[in-house]
């Protein structure tokens, strides 16, 4: 994927896919070139998405909790100057730092 830019402000993941978006804004993250530190990192987004690795406590879920952060942290550095990624009621939004 190209560059992140101010025009592409908004919701980036609608949060009528609920826990979805965990591995989703990885997977998102993936396609601008964060790469998580698994080492079956599709396999593990694979069973995710599933439905076999979500009962509480697993550790897939935890692992993708940690690479879900890295990945909001991993497009944030990827914004343009003045924009953040942020999660809010279940949604990925690009907003300007102002709108935060």
């Amino acid at each position: 994927m190209g560059e992140i830019a101010e025009d592409m402000a908004g919701c980036w993941l609608d949060g009528h896919f609920g826990w979805l978006n965990i591995g989703r804004v990885i997977e998102l993250a993936m396609a601008y070139g964060y790469r998580p530190d698994h080492p079956d990192i599709d396999g593990l987004l694979k069973r995710f998405k599933a439905n076999e690795s979500t009962s509480p406590g697993h550790r897939d879920v935890w692992d993708l909790n940690d690479f879900a952060d890295e990945a909001t942290d991993y497009l944030t550095d990827r914004a343009p100057d003045g924009y953040a990624f942020h999660w809010e009621c279940g949604e990925l939004f690009m907003w300007s730092e102002n709108e935060i």
